[in-house]
């Protein structure tokens, strides 16, 4: 299931990762627990400490999660509405319905893209 998860801050956001990840989808049985989420732990204070950037973290967020959750992108809505990464370019591009779309949402189309942000995951 698709969602979007927005948080006030960066420390919010990884904070959830940290919490919740590994339990946002039912993992698979077999897994060691304890032992992926002291590894997403490890991860996420990697990420925390900036040694990691969000698109850097991404693939190996997934991959260690890859039997319970994953995430298609990680950023700000300041990113998306500029499309600074790939992932962040493939949501505006739905939003215009066009692959070929502005390279970024404008202040005129802040609105109707929030809108669009809002209900994302229901459609």
């Amino acid at each position: 299931m698709s969602a979007f998860y927005w948080f006030a801050s960066r420390e919010e956001m990884l904070d959830f990762i940290a919490s919740h990840s590994l339990y946002m989808n039912p993992p698979r049985s077999d897994l060691n627990l304890n032992a992926v989420e002291e590894a997403l732990n490890v991860l996420v204070g990697r990420v925390r400490d900036r040694h990691l950037d969000d698109t850097a973290a991404l693939p190996a967020l997934n991959e260690l999660l890859r039997h319970a959750s994953q995430f298609t992108w990680l950023g700000t809505f300041r990113s998306l509405c500029y499309g600074e990464t790939e992932a962040a370019r493939q949501i505006p591009n739905e939003f215009w319905r066009q692959d070929n779309s502005p390279a970024e949402v404008g202040r005129d189309e802040l609105e109707d893209f929030r809108q669009f942000l809002y209900d994302y995951a229901v459609r």
